[in-house]
């Protein structure tokens, strides 16, 4: 992901996690956000409970 974070599927988010990007990995997703030349991982697991978890985590933050 350093060399290339957009190589796969990888999409956008849509509000109100738009930034953060989403890397499919079979069942899995990967949320990352890019900050400059930098990549954070921000959320890894089963695509059944990550977005969910995702916008209650933005709405504590923001």
């Amino acid at each position: 992901m350093r060399s290339d974070p957009f190589k796969g599927d990888v999409i956008r988010l849509k509000p109100p996690l738009q930034r953060l990007y989403r890397k499919r990995i079979g069942n899995d997703r990967v949320l990352f956000s890019i900050r400059g030349e930098d990549v954070y991982l921000e959320l890894m697991g089963d695509r059944s409970y990550v977005y969910e978890l995702a916008k209650r985590l933005e709405r504590n933050i923001g």
